[in-house]
Protein backbone atom coordinates (compact mmCIF):
# COMPACT_ATOMS: atom_id res chain seq x y z
CA UNK A 1 0.00 0.00 0.00
CA UNK A 2 1.62 3.32 -1.12
CA UNK A 3 2.05 6.12 1.41
CA UNK A 4 -0.60 8.48 -0.07
CA UNK A 5 -3.26 5.76 -0.16
CA UNK A 6 -2.29 4.63 3.35
CA UNK A 7 -2.73 8.15 4.74
CA UNK A 8 -6.12 8.56 3.04
CA UNK A 9 -7.25 5.16 4.36
CA UNK A 10 -6.20 5.99 7.90
CA UNK A 11 -7.95 9.40 7.75
CA UNK A 12 -11.25 7.74 6.74
CA UNK A 13 -10.92 5.18 9.53
CA UNK A 14 -10.18 7.85 12.16
CA UNK A 15 -13.11 9.95 10.96
CA UNK A 16 -15.41 6.94 11.39
CA UNK A 17 -14.26 5.95 14.87
CA UNK A 18 -14.30 9.52 16.22
CA UNK A 19 -17.74 10.46 14.87
CA UNK A 20 -19.70 12.08 17.73
CA UNK A 21 -23.12 10.85 18.77
CA UNK A 22 -25.93 13.17 17.71
CA UNK A 23 -28.44 14.60 20.18
CA UNK A 24 -31.09 11.91 19.68
CA UNK A 25 -28.54 9.16 20.18
CA UNK A 26 -27.27 10.90 23.33
CA UNK A 27 -30.81 11.05 24.70
CA UNK A 28 -31.12 7.35 23.92
CA UNK A 29 -27.94 6.69 25.95
CA UNK A 30 -29.39 8.60 28.92
CA UNK A 31 -32.66 6.66 28.70
CA UNK A 32 -30.80 3.36 28.52
CA UNK A 33 -28.80 3.91 31.70
CA UNK A 34 -31.82 3.15 33.87
CA UNK A 35 -32.64 0.09 31.74
CA UNK A 36 -29.04 -1.13 31.90
CA UNK A 37 -28.96 -0.90 35.68
CA UNK A 38 -31.80 -3.41 35.83
CA UNK A 39 -29.94 -5.88 33.61
CA UNK A 40 -27.03 -6.48 35.99
CA UNK A 41 -26.79 -9.96 37.44
CA UNK A 42 -24.24 -12.15 39.19
CA UNK A 43 -22.76 -12.95 35.75
CA UNK A 44 -21.84 -9.31 35.20
CA UNK A 45 -19.22 -8.17 37.68
CA UNK A 46 -19.24 -4.41 38.12
CA UNK A 47 -15.48 -4.20 38.39
CA UNK A 48 -14.93 -5.76 34.97
CA UNK A 49 -15.63 -4.80 31.37
CA UNK A 50 -18.86 -6.66 30.62
CA UNK A 51 -21.16 -6.84 27.63
CA UNK A 52 -24.81 -6.45 28.67
CA UNK A 53 -28.06 -6.72 26.73
CA UNK A 54 -30.64 -3.96 27.07
CA UNK A 55 -34.18 -3.40 25.81
CA UNK A 56 -35.30 -1.48 22.71
CA UNK A 57 -32.99 -3.31 20.30
CA UNK A 58 -29.83 -2.03 21.94
CA UNK A 59 -26.72 -3.68 23.25
CA UNK A 60 -24.37 -1.79 25.49
CA UNK A 61 -21.33 -2.46 27.56
CA UNK A 62 -20.25 -1.76 31.14
CA UNK A 63 -16.79 -0.38 31.63
CA UNK A 64 -16.54 -0.22 35.39
CA UNK A 65 -19.68 1.76 36.20
CA UNK A 66 -19.76 3.52 32.83
CA UNK A 67 -22.36 2.49 30.25
CA UNK A 68 -22.71 3.43 26.63
CA UNK A 69 -25.29 2.45 24.04
CA UNK A 70 -23.96 1.36 20.67
CA UNK A 71 -27.12 0.89 18.69
CA UNK A 72 -30.06 3.18 18.09
CA UNK A 73 -32.86 2.56 15.57
CA UNK A 74 -30.89 -0.09 13.68
CA UNK A 75 -27.91 2.18 13.02
CA UNK A 76 -24.48 2.08 14.57
CA UNK A 77 -23.28 4.79 16.93
CA UNK A 78 -19.57 4.20 16.42
CA UNK A 79 -17.45 5.53 19.26
CA UNK A 80 -13.72 5.51 19.72
CA UNK A 81 -12.52 1.87 19.86
CA UNK A 82 -10.55 2.69 23.01
CA UNK A 83 -13.89 2.78 24.82
CA UNK A 84 -14.91 -0.65 23.52
CA UNK A 85 -14.47 -3.81 25.54
CA UNK A 86 -10.85 -4.84 24.94
CA UNK A 87 -8.08 -6.90 26.48
CA UNK A 88 -4.60 -8.19 25.70
CA UNK A 89 -4.46 -11.72 24.32
CA UNK A 90 -0.77 -12.26 24.95
CA UNK A 91 0.95 -14.30 27.63
CA UNK A 92 3.13 -12.05 29.80
CA UNK A 93 6.17 -14.28 29.16
CA UNK A 94 6.05 -13.74 25.40
CA UNK A 95 7.45 -10.91 23.32
CA UNK A 96 5.06 -8.12 22.30
CA UNK A 97 6.30 -8.42 18.71
CA UNK A 98 4.33 -11.60 18.06
CA UNK A 99 1.47 -11.49 15.54
CA UNK A 100 -2.00 -13.02 15.45
CA UNK A 101 -2.19 -15.42 12.50
CA UNK A 102 -5.75 -16.80 12.91
CA UNK A 103 -8.66 -17.00 15.36
CA UNK A 104 -11.57 -19.45 15.60
CA UNK A 105 -14.41 -20.11 18.06
CA UNK A 106 -15.54 -23.48 19.41
CA UNK A 107 -19.06 -24.61 18.32
CA UNK A 108 -20.97 -22.69 21.02
CA UNK A 109 -18.52 -19.73 21.06
CA UNK A 110 -17.62 -20.34 24.71
CA UNK A 111 -13.92 -20.68 23.84
CA UNK A 112 -11.60 -18.91 21.42
CA UNK A 113 -8.56 -20.43 19.72
CA UNK A 114 -5.74 -18.12 18.65
CA UNK A 115 -2.69 -18.98 16.51
CA UNK A 116 0.39 -16.74 16.67
CA UNK A 117 3.59 -16.21 14.72
CA UNK A 118 6.95 -14.84 15.85
CA UNK A 119 7.14 -17.09 17.84
CA UNK A 120 4.74 -19.80 16.72
CA UNK A 121 2.31 -21.04 19.38
CA UNK A 122 -1.40 -21.54 20.13
CA UNK A 123 -3.65 -20.28 22.92
CA UNK A 124 -7.16 -21.17 24.09
CA UNK A 125 -9.24 -18.51 25.86
CA UNK A 126 -12.45 -18.57 27.88
CA UNK A 127 -15.19 -16.29 26.48
CA UNK A 128 -17.63 -16.46 29.43
CA UNK A 129 -18.54 -12.91 30.60
CA UNK A 130 -17.15 -13.45 34.10
CA UNK A 131 -13.87 -14.93 32.71
CA UNK A 132 -13.57 -13.03 29.45
CA UNK A 133 -10.35 -13.95 27.58
CA UNK A 134 -8.78 -15.82 30.49
CA UNK A 135 -6.05 -18.15 29.25
CA UNK A 136 -6.90 -21.86 29.53
CA UNK A 137 -3.60 -23.40 28.42
CA UNK A 138 0.06 -22.60 29.01
CA UNK A 139 1.71 -21.92 25.64
CA UNK A 140 4.95 -20.69 27.20
CA UNK A 141 5.92 -24.29 28.01
CA UNK A 142 6.52 -25.14 24.36
CA UNK A 143 8.28 -22.00 23.14
CA UNK A 144 11.73 -23.51 23.41
CA UNK A 145 11.24 -25.40 20.15
CA UNK A 146 8.81 -23.06 18.40
CA UNK A 147 11.22 -20.14 17.98
CA UNK A 148 12.24 -19.65 14.36
CA UNK A 149 9.14 -21.45 13.03
CA UNK A 150 6.43 -19.70 11.03
CA UNK A 151 2.85 -20.75 10.25
CA UNK A 152 1.97 -20.35 6.57
CA UNK A 153 -1.41 -22.14 6.41
CA UNK A 154 -3.77 -23.26 9.17
CA UNK A 155 -7.13 -24.95 9.73
CA UNK A 156 -8.71 -25.53 13.16
CA UNK A 157 -10.23 -28.94 12.41
CA UNK A 158 -11.98 -29.68 15.68
CA UNK A 159 -12.53 -27.37 18.64
CA UNK A 160 -14.25 -28.71 21.74
CA UNK A 161 -16.43 -26.82 24.22
CA UNK A 162 -14.25 -28.46 26.89
CA UNK A 163 -10.57 -27.79 27.56
CA UNK A 164 -10.01 -31.55 27.80
CA UNK A 165 -10.70 -31.68 24.08
CA UNK A 166 -9.87 -32.94 21.66
CA UNK A 167 -8.85 -29.56 20.19
CA UNK A 168 -7.17 -30.34 16.90
CA UNK A 169 -5.30 -27.92 14.66
CA UNK A 170 -3.86 -28.65 11.21
CA UNK A 171 -1.08 -26.29 10.22
CA UNK A 172 1.82 -25.92 7.82
CA UNK A 173 5.03 -24.34 9.05
CA UNK A 174 8.43 -23.42 7.75
CA UNK A 175 11.73 -22.82 9.51
CA UNK A 176 14.60 -20.51 8.67
CA UNK A 177 17.19 -23.22 9.23
CA UNK A 178 15.39 -26.04 7.37
CA UNK A 179 14.43 -26.04 3.70
CA UNK A 180 10.86 -27.07 2.88
CA UNK A 181 7.44 -27.12 4.53
CA UNK A 182 6.10 -29.41 7.24
CA UNK A 183 2.39 -30.11 7.82
CA UNK A 184 1.42 -31.10 11.36
CA UNK A 185 -1.74 -32.27 13.10
CA UNK A 186 -1.88 -32.03 16.90
CA UNK A 187 -3.97 -31.24 19.99
CA UNK A 188 -2.71 -27.74 20.79
CA UNK A 189 -4.45 -27.39 24.19
CA UNK A 190 -3.12 -30.66 25.60
CA UNK A 191 0.30 -29.82 24.09
CA UNK A 192 0.54 -33.39 22.86
CA UNK A 193 3.00 -34.83 20.41
CA UNK A 194 1.87 -34.51 16.78
CA UNK A 195 -0.81 -37.04 15.77
CA UNK A 196 0.43 -36.87 12.18
CA UNK A 197 3.11 -35.11 10.20
CA UNK A 198 4.27 -34.92 6.61
CA UNK A 199 6.80 -32.69 4.89
CA UNK A 200 8.19 -31.81 1.50
CA UNK A 201 11.87 -30.91 1.35
CA UNK A 202 11.95 -29.33 -2.08
CA UNK A 203 11.33 -25.62 -2.62
CA UNK A 204 7.65 -26.12 -3.52
CA UNK A 205 5.25 -23.47 -2.30
CA UNK A 206 2.19 -24.57 -0.36
CA UNK A 207 -0.93 -23.06 -1.93
CA UNK A 208 -3.74 -24.20 0.36
CA UNK A 209 -4.54 -26.60 3.18
CA UNK A 210 -7.81 -27.90 4.60
CA UNK A 211 -9.28 -30.85 6.47
CA UNK A 212 -12.48 -32.29 7.84
CA UNK A 213 -13.08 -34.15 11.10
CA UNK A 214 -15.04 -37.36 10.50
CA UNK A 215 -15.39 -40.50 12.61
CA UNK A 216 -12.87 -39.01 15.07
CA UNK A 217 -10.22 -39.08 12.32
CA UNK A 218 -9.34 -36.29 9.90
CA UNK A 219 -9.28 -36.24 6.11
CA UNK A 220 -6.66 -33.77 4.92
CA UNK A 221 -6.15 -32.12 1.53
CA UNK A 222 -2.87 -30.40 0.66
CA UNK A 223 -2.33 -28.32 -2.50
CA UNK A 224 1.19 -27.46 -3.64
CA UNK A 225 2.14 -25.20 -6.52
CA UNK A 226 1.32 -26.44 -10.01
CA UNK A 227 4.99 -27.15 -10.83
CA UNK A 228 4.42 -30.53 -9.17
CA UNK A 229 2.73 -33.04 -11.50
CA UNK A 230 -0.09 -33.86 -9.05
CA UNK A 231 -0.22 -30.78 -6.79
CA UNK A 232 -3.29 -31.82 -4.74
CA UNK A 233 -2.91 -34.78 -2.37
CA UNK A 234 -5.53 -36.35 -0.06
CA UNK A 235 -4.49 -37.98 3.22
CA UNK A 236 -7.04 -40.22 4.91
CA UNK A 237 -5.71 -40.65 8.43
CA UNK A 238 -8.37 -43.23 9.32
CA UNK A 239 -6.77 -45.74 6.97
CA UNK A 240 -3.37 -44.07 6.56
CA UNK A 241 -4.12 -43.76 2.84
CA UNK A 242 -2.61 -41.22 0.45
CA UNK A 243 -3.95 -40.47 -3.01
CA UNK A 244 -3.11 -37.88 -5.63
CA UNK A 245 -6.05 -36.00 -7.16
CA UNK A 246 -5.63 -36.74 -10.86
CA UNK A 247 -8.55 -34.47 -11.82
CA UNK A 248 -6.48 -31.44 -10.78
CA UNK A 249 -3.28 -32.43 -12.54
CA UNK A 250 -1.11 -29.39 -13.24
CA UNK A 251 -3.58 -26.92 -11.70
CA UNK A 252 -2.79 -24.30 -9.09
CA UNK A 253 -5.39 -24.62 -6.29
CA UNK A 254 -5.47 -21.60 -3.97
CA UNK A 255 -8.43 -22.53 -1.75
CA UNK A 256 -10.23 -25.70 -0.66
CA UNK A 257 -13.21 -26.72 1.45
CA UNK A 258 -14.76 -30.10 2.31
CA UNK A 259 -18.43 -30.81 2.85
CA UNK A 260 -19.40 -32.02 6.32
CA UNK A 261 -19.09 -35.74 5.53
CA UNK A 262 -15.83 -35.34 3.62
CA UNK A 263 -17.31 -36.96 0.50
CA UNK A 264 -16.84 -33.83 -1.64
CA UNK A 265 -13.93 -31.43 -1.95
CA UNK A 266 -14.38 -28.01 -3.58
CA UNK A 267 -11.19 -26.51 -5.01
CA UNK A 268 -10.76 -22.90 -6.15
CA UNK A 269 -8.18 -22.58 -8.91
CA UNK A 270 -5.93 -19.79 -10.09
CA UNK A 271 -7.80 -19.50 -13.40
CA UNK A 272 -11.09 -18.65 -11.64
CA UNK A 273 -12.67 -22.11 -11.80
CA UNK A 274 -14.13 -24.07 -8.90
CA UNK A 275 -13.89 -27.86 -9.15
CA UNK A 276 -16.01 -30.33 -7.19
CA UNK A 277 -14.09 -33.55 -6.48
CA UNK A 278 -15.66 -36.78 -5.24
CA UNK A 279 -13.14 -37.97 -2.65
CA UNK A 280 -14.00 -41.61 -3.47
CA UNK A 281 -13.08 -41.08 -7.14
CA UNK A 282 -10.38 -38.44 -7.62
CA UNK A 283 -9.68 -39.21 -11.29
CA UNK A 284 -12.33 -36.83 -12.68
CA UNK A 285 -14.14 -33.75 -11.37
CA UNK A 286 -17.85 -34.17 -10.64
CA UNK A 287 -18.50 -30.69 -12.06
CA UNK A 288 -16.96 -27.23 -12.25
CA UNK A 289 -18.13 -23.65 -11.78
CA UNK A 290 -16.71 -20.83 -13.84
CA UNK A 291 -17.96 -17.25 -13.92
CA UNK A 292 -14.64 -15.57 -14.68
CA UNK A 293 -14.46 -16.49 -18.37
CA UNK A 294 -13.74 -12.89 -19.36
CA UNK A 295 -10.68 -12.62 -17.12
CA UNK A 296 -8.56 -14.64 -14.75
CA UNK A 297 -9.52 -14.00 -11.14
CA UNK A 298 -7.91 -16.34 -8.62
CA UNK A 299 -10.37 -17.96 -6.19
CA UNK A 300 -8.59 -17.41 -2.87
CA UNK A 301 -11.30 -18.16 -0.29
CA UNK A 302 -14.40 -20.37 -0.10
CA UNK A 303 -17.18 -21.11 2.43
CA UNK A 304 -19.76 -23.89 2.11
CA UNK A 305 -23.07 -23.17 3.83
CA UNK A 306 -24.60 -25.63 6.28
CA UNK A 307 -27.21 -27.07 3.89
CA UNK A 308 -24.39 -27.68 1.35
CA UNK A 309 -26.52 -26.29 -1.49
CA UNK A 310 -24.74 -22.93 -1.54
CA UNK A 311 -21.08 -22.00 -1.87
CA UNK A 312 -19.42 -18.60 -1.40
CA UNK A 313 -16.20 -17.81 -3.26
CA UNK A 314 -13.88 -14.82 -3.02
CA UNK A 315 -11.24 -13.70 -5.52
CA UNK A 316 -8.10 -11.57 -5.34
CA UNK A 317 -9.94 -8.52 -6.67
CA UNK A 318 -12.32 -8.52 -3.70
CA UNK A 319 -15.45 -9.86 -5.40
CA UNK A 320 -17.43 -12.41 -3.34
CA UNK A 321 -19.93 -14.62 -5.17
CA UNK A 322 -22.87 -16.59 -3.81
CA UNK A 323 -23.34 -19.83 -5.81
CA UNK A 324 -26.35 -22.14 -5.99
CA UNK A 325 -24.70 -25.55 -6.46
CA UNK A 326 -27.92 -27.17 -7.68
CA UNK A 327 -28.31 -24.73 -10.58
CA UNK A 328 -24.54 -24.09 -10.75
CA UNK A 329 -24.93 -20.37 -11.16
CA UNK A 330 -24.33 -17.18 -9.18
CA UNK A 331 -27.29 -16.05 -7.06
CA UNK A 332 -25.80 -12.66 -6.21
CA UNK A 333 -22.48 -10.99 -5.40
CA UNK A 334 -21.11 -8.98 -2.47
CA UNK A 335 -19.28 -5.85 -3.61
CA UNK A 336 -16.90 -3.49 -1.85
CA UNK A 337 -14.34 -5.78 -0.22
CA UNK A 338 -10.84 -4.25 -0.46
CA UNK A 339 -8.62 -7.26 -1.13
CA UNK A 340 -6.04 -5.93 -3.61
CA UNK A 341 -4.50 -9.34 -4.44
CA UNK A 342 -3.63 -10.28 -0.86
CA UNK A 343 -6.06 -13.17 -0.45
CA UNK A 344 -7.84 -11.64 2.56
CA UNK A 345 -10.58 -14.00 3.76
CA UNK A 346 -14.28 -13.49 4.38
CA UNK A 347 -16.60 -15.30 6.76
CA UNK A 348 -20.30 -16.14 7.14
CA UNK A 349 -22.68 -16.22 10.10
CA UNK A 350 -25.82 -18.08 9.07
CA UNK A 351 -27.65 -17.37 12.33
CA UNK A 352 -27.53 -13.61 11.68
CA UNK A 353 -27.62 -14.16 7.88
CA UNK A 354 -24.57 -11.98 7.23
CA UNK A 355 -21.32 -12.14 5.27
CA UNK A 356 -18.38 -10.03 6.49
CA UNK A 357 -14.78 -9.33 5.52
CA UNK A 358 -12.01 -7.07 6.83
CA UNK A 359 -10.26 -5.17 4.05
CA UNK A 360 -7.16 -3.12 3.35
CA UNK A 361 -9.19 0.09 3.59
CA UNK A 362 -9.43 -0.33 7.38
CA UNK A 363 -13.12 -1.26 7.34
CA UNK A 364 -15.00 -4.51 7.85
CA UNK A 365 -17.85 -4.72 5.35
CA UNK A 366 -21.05 -6.51 6.40
CA UNK A 367 -23.50 -7.75 3.74
CA UNK A 368 -26.87 -9.46 3.86
CA UNK A 369 -26.52 -13.14 2.97
CA UNK A 370 -30.04 -13.13 1.53
CA UNK A 371 -29.87 -10.08 -0.73
CA UNK A 372 -26.17 -9.25 -1.09
CA UNK A 373 -26.79 -5.66 0.05
CA UNK A 374 -24.09 -3.85 2.01
CA UNK A 375 -25.44 -3.30 5.54
CA UNK A 376 -22.59 -1.63 7.43
CA UNK A 377 -18.90 -0.73 7.33
CA UNK A 378 -17.17 -1.09 10.70
CA UNK A 379 -13.86 0.75 11.25
CA UNK A 380 -10.93 -1.27 12.53
CA UNK A 381 -9.77 -0.59 16.11
CA UNK A 382 -6.20 -0.04 14.91
CA UNK A 383 -4.33 1.47 12.00
CA UNK A 384 -4.25 -0.69 8.83
CA UNK A 385 -1.11 -0.08 6.78
CA UNK A 386 -0.69 -3.41 4.99
CA UNK A 387 -2.20 -6.89 4.71
CA UNK A 388 -0.48 -8.09 7.90
CA UNK A 389 -2.12 -5.34 9.97
CA UNK A 390 -5.67 -6.17 8.82
CA UNK A 391 -7.47 -7.45 11.96
CA UNK A 392 -8.85 -10.97 12.23
CA UNK A 393 -12.64 -10.77 12.65
CA UNK A 394 -15.31 -13.11 14.03
CA UNK A 395 -19.02 -12.58 14.62
CA UNK A 396 -21.14 -14.67 16.98
CA UNK A 397 -24.64 -14.42 18.41
CA UNK A 398 -23.69 -16.40 21.53
CA UNK A 399 -20.29 -15.35 22.85
CA UNK A 400 -19.48 -17.18 26.05
CA UNK A 401 -22.11 -19.79 25.19
CA UNK A 402 -24.90 -17.30 26.06
CA UNK A 403 -27.59 -16.71 23.45
CA UNK A 404 -28.02 -13.03 22.63
CA UNK A 405 -24.46 -12.12 23.66
CA UNK A 406 -23.72 -10.90 20.13
CA UNK A 407 -20.94 -8.92 18.56
CA UNK A 408 -17.83 -8.70 16.43
CA UNK A 409 -14.50 -9.78 17.90
CA UNK A 410 -11.46 -8.08 16.37
CA UNK A 411 -8.00 -9.54 17.03
CA UNK A 412 -5.18 -7.12 16.19
CA UNK A 413 -1.39 -7.24 16.18
CA UNK A 414 -0.68 -3.76 17.55
CA UNK A 415 2.75 -2.39 18.52
CA UNK A 416 1.85 -2.89 22.18
CA UNK A 417 1.03 -6.55 21.53
CA UNK A 418 -1.96 -8.57 20.31
CA UNK A 419 -5.33 -7.35 21.61
CA UNK A 420 -8.96 -8.36 21.22
CA UNK A 421 -11.77 -5.80 20.85
CA UNK A 422 -15.48 -6.53 21.16
CA UNK A 423 -18.01 -4.59 19.08
CA UNK A 424 -21.36 -5.54 20.62
CA UNK A 425 -24.14 -5.65 18.01
CA UNK A 426 -27.58 -7.23 18.27
CA UNK A 427 -28.68 -9.63 15.45
CA UNK A 428 -31.79 -7.51 14.81
CA UNK A 429 -29.57 -4.85 13.26
CA UNK A 430 -28.96 -7.09 10.24
CA UNK A 431 -32.63 -7.84 9.54
CA UNK A 432 -33.04 -5.45 6.62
Amino acid sequence: MDSIKAKDTEKKRLDAVSRPINLKEQESCDACRSIASLQKSKLYNRSRNMVCLTDLNRLGLFKGIEYRSFIYRNSLSLLNPASYLHKSILDTNISERCEVHAIAPCPNSSKLAVAYNNPMFFSYFDMAPSRWLQLLNQPSNILNWHHGMWISQLDFLHLSDSVSGPNIVLYAWTCKTVMGTTITLRDFVADSLPHWRTSISRMAQLQSLTGVWRNEKPLVSVAWESAIKFPVVLYDLAGSAKQRVEALKGRSVLSQVFNKEGSKLYCGAKDGRVFCINTNDVRTAAFQLWSYKDREACVCCMKLLADENYLLTGDYEGRILHWDLRMRKVVHSFEGHENDYHGLPFDVNETAQIVYAAGLDGFTKVWSLRSGNLLHSLPAPCSVTNANSVPKVLYSTEWGGMRGNSGFLFATSAESGPKAYMYPIRPEVWQK
